[in-house]
């Protein structure tokens, strides 16, 4: 049998790996977050999927071990954030914490506000902060913004699922937003500003969701520093967990044995308890183990191991 060319860096990686649904507290950024897990856990390879700014706070998943090599599988994932935007106000970066640029007096009523949320449905451009990490001709835009220089941003699609306001308390308006990979919430506030005409800046920000991981389950540090490395290891997902589009494959012994050495897997060897919604990407398993992920080919009809999380059965 032909050899797929696998990814099996980390194969032999036998620590513990897994995924904690952390609850990111604010006055930290995401690698800190990584950071203080490496101390609680004494591991050194983690990461995290989908950055949240240092005033942000809510679900951050965190990814341990060799669950860090699912994090390329997860960017498609739909967020869900509680956001407040506070009206009358214009700053640099977009929210409270920046400099102000501008200040007005707010006149609007709640049916101004619904026109003016109204447009944030489906596919819609949008133009992302100046304080923003995206490049520029290999430039981060924020350097651009430090160093007092101004670029022309181009918009980029992004999808918003669902926008309802929660409440309007003064100059503050409460909405929860369940938007794609690449929104920037900090825009969207900038938007209903300038609809209304008075200028808006994010003043509070919280994410609720990412793809399955939701902050009902989620984790403080301040109970993660509380428990033993072991009850931080039983308290991870396991790696596939998240992958919810993967479709399932089930293969036998000899079967298994031939994907973690990366051969081609033939389509009669398995039996496919899920359907895959993710480009024909599959989580294999043997004996209800996952053992790692393949893509399928319909022309081919075979399984190419892509990653492989074990080396034995």
């Amino acid at each position: 049998m032909k050899s797929s060319g696998i990814n099996n860096a980390h194969v032999n990686d036998h620590r513990p790996s897994g995924i904690i649904n952390l609850n990111k507290p604010q006055n930290y950024t995401s690698h800190d977050c990584v950071s203080v897990m490496r101390r609680l856990t004494g591991i050194r390879k983690i990461g995290h999927t989908g950055t949240l700014d240092p005033m942000a706070e809510g679900v951050l998943p965190i990814c341990i071990g060799s669950a860090t090599r699912i994090m390329e599988y997860l960017g498609g994932d739909m967020k869900k954030y509680k956001c407040t935007v506070r009206l009358g106000i214009e700053t640099d970066t977009l929210d409270i914490w920046g400099e102000t640029i501008a200040e007005h007096e707010p006149c609007f009523s709640a049916e101004d506000v619904k026109e003016a949320v109204s447009v944030f449905s489906g596919e819609i451009q949008q133009v992302p902060p100046m304080y923003s990490a995206l490049k520029v001709d290999g430039k981060r835009l924020y350097k651009y913004a430090r160093e007092g220089q101004e670029i022309a941003i181009k918009p980029r699609k992004i999808i918003i699922n669902d926008l309802t306001v929660d409440g309007i308390e003064g100059n503050d308006i409460t909405f929860t937003v369940e938007c794609s990979k690449g929104t920037y919430i900090r825009s969207i506030c900038r938007d209903i500003g300038d609809a209304l005409g008075c200028g808006g800046a994010m003043a509070s920000l919280v994410r609720l969701r990412s793809g399955v991981f939701d902050i009902r389950d989620s984790l403080t540090l301040d109970e993660l520093e509380q428990m033993r490395p072991d009850e931080i290891f039983a308290s991870m997902k396991e790696p596939d967990y998240p992958l919810t589009h993967f479709g399932h494959a089930e293969i036998g012994r000899d079967a298994a044995e031939d994907f973690i050495c990366g051969k081609l897997i033939d389509d009669e060897r398995a039996i496919i308890t899920r359907i895959s919604s993710y480009g024909g990407m599959f989580c294999m398993y043997y004996a209800g183990k996952f053992i790692g992920t393949a893509h399928y080919s319909e022309i081919d009809r075979q399984y190419k191991p892509h990653k492989v999380f074990t080396v034995c059965i």
